[in-house]
């Protein structure tokens, strides 16, 4: 491996990213995320390498030794799109519901698109037990808990894509997820969002609104001691100055 195996490895760059993700004969598949507007100024290999130069100096270091086809396959491979899926209802009467992609696709930023169909089956199944296989009712509960769970996650994954490629560049926002990393130690209902949309079934809708309002304490705790720390210190006379008339 070029570079450590066991990472997602990002270049951030405000508007657009590369991503590197290790396979397991020993080599990256890396992935470049950006606006239409911007790759289709890349249009011949000096404008790639040009690009990457500026941009990303350390993969282009000793003529691209990190990544040594890469012109070559920034030409082979496709250019494709991203995009979101949002449908409501999910069924019709007791005749048939639909699940999975078909009805909430959506970007690839938090790897949750298998998770979240593997969920819809087994939450389906939870669903035609709990109504005695009533298909009216168990469908209509289903469309019911699952329209606003996937639009979370179509939520929650573009703000992932943010996360990734501006606020992993900002060394505040890095302390701040170690403080909230630091926090869920300690106290158990504090629970991170990527801990919340990973490793839990909680609706995705509902894991955002529990991260706003953990927002809403962390920082309102933060303005707190800034303020008691301005108060604290602000009560002599200016550094350097003497206090006698």
């Amino acid at each position: 491996y070029a570079m450590p195996p066991k990472a997602l490895h990002i270049w951030p760059r405000h508007e657009f990213m590369l991503i590197g993700l290790p396979n397991l004969d020993g080599s990256f598949t890396c992935t470049l995320f950006m606006p239409f507007s911007d790759l289709e100024k890349l249009q011949t290999e000096r404008d790639v390498v040009d690009f990457f130069q500026k941009y990303f100096p350390d993969v282009a270091a000793n003529n691209f030794a990190l990544m040594p086809t890469l012109v070559k396959d920034f030409f082979g491979n496709p250019t494709s799109s991203l995009l979101s899926i949002k449908c409501s209802p999910w069924h019709y009467k007791g005749s048939f519901v639909c699940l999975g992609d078909a009805m909430h696709a959506t970007v690839p930023f938090y790897g949750q698109g298998m998770n979240a169909g593997f969920e819809d089956a087994l939450r389906l199944q939870e669903l035609l037990q709990e109504h005695g296989h009533d298909r009216v009712k168990a469908f209509e509960k289903f469309s019911e808990e699952m329209v606003p769970s996937r639009e979370g996650l179509c939520e929650v994954s573009l703000d992932n894509y943010v996360e990734m490629r501006s606020k992993t560049a900002n060394p505040l926002f890095t302390i701040k997820k170690r403080i909230e990393w630091a926090l869920g130690d300690f106290i158990p209902s504090w629970i991170p969002l990527y801990t919340m949309v990973t490793f839990t079934r909680i609706p995705y809708h509902e894991a955002i609104q529990r991260a706003q309002k953990q927002d809403m304490i962390f920082f309102g705790t933060l303005s707190l001691f800034a303020a008691a720390a301005l108060v604290g210190g602000g009560g002599g006379p200016p550094r350097g100055l003497s206090a006698k008339g």
